[in-house]
């Protein structure tokens, strides 16, 4: 004599009454008329599969608080591409703040020059101007 074939609807239908509606797994068993041993491996089975929707799940809350906050902030990305693409057209504008924070002209608008000019200047009688080598 075989063992009765069960639907999957049926057996999702018996995890979730132990699972989501905490009925007793053997009330659950006597009242489908199914052995006990049976429905504790169909919850065993359905296990991995619900740890994946719930990685699912998580997954996804995480994206929509990513996107709310870059919601808060619209405009943040589109002013970013902007200022790169002005320092991109002008050079010599990305340097511009340095002498009026320093009180030091710089040469060339490079970082090595004016990281050089900042070593020449806080070494004494040092007039070397540019990285040192």
């Amino acid at each position: 004599m075989s063992s009765p074939k069960y639907t999957q609807e049926f057996k999702d239908e018996a995890v979730r009454q132990v699972t989501e509606r905490n009925y007793p797994a053997k009330e659950v068993a006597e009242r489908l008329g199914i052995a006990l041993n049976t429905l504790y491996i169909w919850i065993r089975k359905a296990r991995p599969a619900a740890q994946a929707e719930a990685d699912a799940l998580a997954a996804q809350k995480k994206e929509i608080q990513r996107l709310k906050a870059e919601l808060k902030h619209p405009g943040k990305a589109r002013h970013l591409k902007k200022a790169a693409a002005y320092f991109a057209k002008d050079p010599e504008a990305k340097y511009a703040f340095i002498p009026a924070i320093t009180g030091m002209s710089i040469g060339s608008p490079c970082c090595a020059g004016f990281f050089g000019s900042i070593v020449a200047a806080a070494t004494p009688g040092s007039s070397q101007v540019g990285p040192r080598r």
